[in-house]
């Protein structure tokens, strides 16, 4: 199987998302994303989340994960979003992890 996986943390940048409850300021959680862009993940995500209304705020370095195994022991989620990639798209989510922050949209 095999595939990278990346860590992100991202906030909201409108007061209302689809993506996060109205309390949340952001969340943490992985993305799985296609080979070509394991160099330039962070960019691409960026560009991917701002489309979105998210702000980017942390990317970690790219894991290879070469099982199903591994990928489901990390992010149950993700493994099946995995399964179900579609060939046009360059990333999947995983499970998202929201928090409560200071800041405001």
């Amino acid at each position: 199987m095999g595939v990278h996986i990346v860590q992100i943390t991202f906030e909201r940048v409108a007061v209302k998302s689809e993506w996060l409850d109205d309390c949340s300021q952001g969340a943490s959680g992985f993305v799985a994303i296609s080979a070509d862009l394991k160099d330039e993940s962070r960019e691409f995500l960026a560009r991917a989340l701002a489309t979105l209304d998210l702000r980017l705020l942390e990317v970690e370095q790219p894991i290879w994960v070469e099982t199903r195994e591994e990928l489901a022991a990390i992010d149950p989620h993700l493994c099946e979003n995995v399964a179900n990639w579609k060939d046009d798209a360059h990333w999947v989510w995983g499970t998202i992890h929201s928090y409560i922050g200071d800041g405001s949209a």
